[in-house]
């Protein structure tokens, strides 16, 4: 009787145990599928943030160019551009600059009195072109929030490749074309809020990467707007024919005339945009 007493107590505990261990297991459980599903709320919450880049796409592009155009260094003091552009699609985005440098256009120009850069580039029988290209994606970080819930910014991380193609010359090796590659790992913070402002002398950029409106050219006169759309030209190293547009571009300091005829050189926003200003012109 004493044996079948102790085997009961020992069979109660033993379910007991077993029983308080089941509930603990399963608490935990739950714990765990609790955190698993607010982990992947967070998720979802930044899945839907991303389409604030599509939404927002001309402000994000707008600054992206910009803070591209401040990493590149040296491009205002050693490179005329030949062409460039950027362009988004979702969170991918491409950025390729063009360049000559310009000991190269002052050297073709000395030896060849004319400006006309592909006679002395076929000549060197090398390309010439050095071209800086950054492919990556975006990804948004934060989004920034007023006191009524407006959405004021949004904090993006970037990632891709810069890719550096250059012309170097050595006395011994003489002409050749290195190529240079490393990882492009930026933060951004695009400004929703607020209008980015354009002095005059930054127009012919806005002009590279946007349609400019009727809002952009009412504040200029007629002759400014020529200014403006030859500007377009100007900065790609276009030669002038007329003695107006010649004298006033002699006269600035970046000014470079090394093709005859920039045209093929400006991208698809700009040539738009040369078409729209002269509308206003007209």
């Amino acid at each position: 009787m004493k044996n079948l007493f102790f085997y009961t107590l020992i069979a109660v505990l033993f379910y007991a145990c077993t029983s308080s261990e089941n509930k603990e297991e399963q608490s935990t459980a739950d714990v765990s599928t609790s955190d698993i599903a607010t982990d992947q709320m967070e998720l979802d919450e930044k899945a839907n943030a991303s389409d604030l880049l599509i939404e927002h796409h001309d402000k994000v592009k707008e600054a992206l160019f910009f803070h591209i155009r401040g990493t590149i260094e040296g491009l205002d003091e050693y490179r005329i551009v030949k062409s460039e552009k950027i362009s988004i699609k979702g969170n991918q985005f491409e950025y390729l600059l063009v360049t000559l440098p310009i000991e190269y256009v002052r050297e073709y120009q000395e030896k060849t009195k004319v400006l006309e850069a592909y006679a002395y580039r076929n000549r060197a029988n090398i390309s010439d072109d050095d071209s800086i290209r950054i492919l990556g994606r975006m990804i948004i970080d934060s989004v920034y929030y007023s006191g009524a819930e407006k959405i004021e910014g949004i904090k993006i991380y970037v990632e891709g490749d810069f890719i550096n193609s250059y012309k170097s010359i050595s006395p011994y090796a003489g002409a050749e074309r290195l190529e240079r590659g490393e990882p492009y790992i930026k933060n951004i913070i695009v400004n929703l809020s607020a209008p980015k402002i354009y002095s005059k002398d930054q127009y012919y950029l806005k002009a590279r990467i946007q349609k400019l409106t009727d809002d952009d050219l009412a504040a200029f006169s007629k002759e400014d707007l020529g200014y403006l759309r030859n500007e377009i030209f100007a900065r790609h190293g276009h030669t002038f024919k007329t003695e107006k547009m010649s004298n006033y571009f002699a006269k600035q300091d970046w000014y470079e005339a090394y093709v005859a005829d920039a045209t093929p050189w400006l991208n698809e926003t700009e040539k738009w945009n040369a078409q729209y200003i002269k509308t206003f012109e007209n």
